[in-house]
């Protein structure tokens, strides 16, 4: 039987088609996914096997989040080869290679010329930003061409079920290796086996439909420069500043939590896994359920609910200065409903109000802010917690240090995210022409 002719551009209404992408997609995040199985947890080991400081730390992990503003890239090449699968290929190369040779430094942290593989490991960092950037780009502008957007709910849920699936094993198995081996040795082989299941991820993608991705300009270009983004749309910067509060006070406590455990409660990477399973386990079951509840209702309310009740469980944080360990394992069983599940709506919502022409160009727009506060908060945060790093409280007889006070920043920054989506209402981005333009 002959394959079905697809049109090169617009969703495909096709359901059997659709599964199959489904499918596919899954299957290419469960490989794509393991290099970040142990996310920040990996960078680190490794800023610490190499001699690392709270600023080296807090340095790293900023160039880490480049790949937020550096996500202008994946719509600027878009724009000038028209094709998706050509795109991801690009970035994938970029990535594949940065890995190779990220091995390539960590295996030699410990020699003789230790600062230069140090500060080749930073740059590889950078390119492996890089390449995440453009897949992440032109991957979510793909399906957002690709799936209707009554569907985008019941698509994605799939794919955000297996990226946890393959973290929890993969973090585990991963974890174990470096504990096992705590040495560059077995850091590297850690990014090995990254790279070959990046390569398997890519392969797989690349066998999804292609659309024809419609493309536009940051600046202006076609007749009377009309062919840009509608920069003056509040819609779009509600979008831009939830996203950017959220970073910002997500990025606190991402940053310094890993190191905060294994300085205060002497825990392993193994422990460190072991916690995020319990988050992702809840959440494996929340995707499912909120994905087709999002396909039907939208992800505004939802977005807006969960973000706040995530800010909300991050004070649990500083009650462990009084409590132990007992409020951080309470967070991460809580804070599981919201998981990848916020991921998931919140890049959601961004193609629900997106329009279809320039949606990559619209996406990079706002990642690009929210990888600018991504990049400044640990930075600022590891030279400030420098500074402040003997600095200690005895507040009702609890001693209150510079990670409480980090957490503190991060979980009032993160409850104030929910005011722009209430700004935004149920609007959505309209494009560029002479209406919007009397609209705004």
């Amino acid at each position: 039987m002959d394959k079905p002719i697809l049109p090169e551009t617009g969703p495909i209404t096709e359901i059997a088609i659709l599964k199959v992408a489904r499918l596919k997609i899954a299957a290419a995040a469960c490989f794509g996914y393991l290099q970040n199985a142990l996310g920040q947890n990996l960078i680190t080991v490794i800023v610490k096997v190499f001699g690392g400081k709270d600023f080296h730390l807090g340095l790293v992990s900023a160039i880490a989040s480049m790949g937020q503003v550096l996500q202008f890239a994946g719509s600027l090449i878009l724009q000038k080869i028209a094709s998706n699968k050509k795109g991801y290929l690009t970035g994938g190369a970029i990535s594949i290679i940065a890995l190779l040779f990220s091995a390539f430094f960590v295996f030699h942290a410990h020699s003789s010329w230790s600062n230069g593989a140090f500060t080749g490991y930073i740059l590889m960092v950078f390119l492996l930003a890089l390449g995440g950037a453009i897949c992440g780009n032109i991957a979510v502008s793909w399906i957002g061409d690709l799936v209707p957007k009554d569907k985008l709910g019941w698509f994605f849920s799939l794919k955000w079920i297996a990226i946890n699936v393959v973290t929890i094993i993969g973090g585990l198995s991963l974890a174990k290796i470096a504990d096992v081996y705590p040495t560059p040795k077995g850091y590297a082989l850690i990014l090995i086996l990254g790279t070959a299941a990046s390569i398997i991820a890519m392969l797989i993608f690349l066998t999804v439909p292609d659309r024809t991705p419609k493309t536009t300009s940051f600046f202006g270009s076609g007749k009377n420069g009309k062919d840009r983004l509608n920069y003056g749309n509040s819609v779009l910067w509600c979008y831009v500043a939830f996203y950017v509060i959220w970073a910002g006070g997500r990025t606190l406590l991402n940053t310094f939590a890993p190191v905060y455990l294994i300085d205060k409660f002497h825990f392993k990477l193994t422990d460190l896994a072991w916690l995020n399973t319990l988050c992702l386990t809840v959440s494996i079951i929340v995707i499912y359920i909120i994905g087709n509840l999002s396909g039907k209702k939208g992800s505004r309310i939802l977005l807006l609910l969960m973000s706040g009740g995530v800010g909300v469980l991050m004070y649990l944080w500083v009650l462990s200065a009084y409590f132990g360990i007992v409020p951080i394992i309470i967070y991460y069983i809580l804070s599981g409903a919201a998981g990848q599940t916020h991921s998931m709506l919140a890049i959601n919502y961004g193609i629900e109000i997106f329009p279809d022409k320039g949606r990559s160009a619209y996406l990079a727009f706002a990642r690009f802010f929210i990888g600018g506060i991504s990049i400044i908060a640990p930075f600022l945060a590891g030279y400030v917690m420098t500074i402040f790093h003997n600095v200690q409280y005895q507040i009702g007889g609890a001693t209150i240090d510079r990670y409480h006070l980090c957490f503190l920043a991060g979980a009032t920054i993160t409850v104030f995210c929910t005011v722009p989506l209430f700004i935004a209402g149920n609007r959505t981005v309209q494009p560029l022409n002479n209406d919007a333009i009397q609209q705004n």
